[in-house]
């Protein structure tokens, strides 16, 4: 196993612990949903589950036209799971179900905003650095957070629209009454 692999899998373990460790440290309760929330986050798995099997076959088509030679599989892999995961945090922010009852938007809008700085800063780093392409194939390591910032991003940009959406409905409603 080479270094990178390595690093890679020690520091993947070293954040379950601490998410682990954090977990028993801080007793945080967990996050509760109505029914209709339940409900609805019941269908973005399955909408989420649908993209991933479109995009895998989108990718199959790409290995059959000889067209996967352009990018590593463990990219490919990784964009299909990405895929369904923007898939079910849109849908649930869409329709009111990404919060539980008990849950501090604002935090949670902070920390996506960091994530993507941060994976953005990284993902500038990594093509400065000439990490996106090997050979003419788009690699993983090179491209993983830009992945990610985008990822991320199209969640932030989801949940600041639904928020300017709910607060100009809350005061259409207000001027109603």
């Amino acid at each position: 196993m080479d270094t990178y692999k390595l690093g890679f899998v020690t520091g993947f373990l070293m954040v379950i612990v601490a998410a682990l460790i954090a977990r028993k440290v801080f007793h945080r309760e967990p996050t509760v949903y109505d029914e209709r929330q339940e409900r609805i986050r019941g269908i973005a798995y399955k909408y989420a589950f649908t993209a991933m099997c479109v995009t895998s076959v989108v990718y199959f088509f790409l290995c059959g036209l000889d067209l996967d030679r352009f990018i590593e599989p463990a990219l490919a892999i990784f964009i299909i799971v990405i895929a369904g995961i923007i898939t079910y945090a849109a849908y649930c922010i869409v329709n009111g179900a990404y919060f539980g009852i008990n849950n501090n938007k604002k935090k949670w809008l902070v920390l996506d905003f960091v994530v993507v700085v941060i994976n953005a800063a990284c993902a500038i780093e990594e093509y400065v650095d000439g990490d996106a392409m090997e050979n003419g194939t788009l690699q993983l390591t090179g491209n993983a957070n830009l992945i990610c910032a985008v990822a991320f991003g199209a969640v932030l940009i989801a949940l600041v629209v639904k928020d300017a959406r709910d607060r100009r409905e809350a005061a259409g409603d207000d001027e109603e009454s």
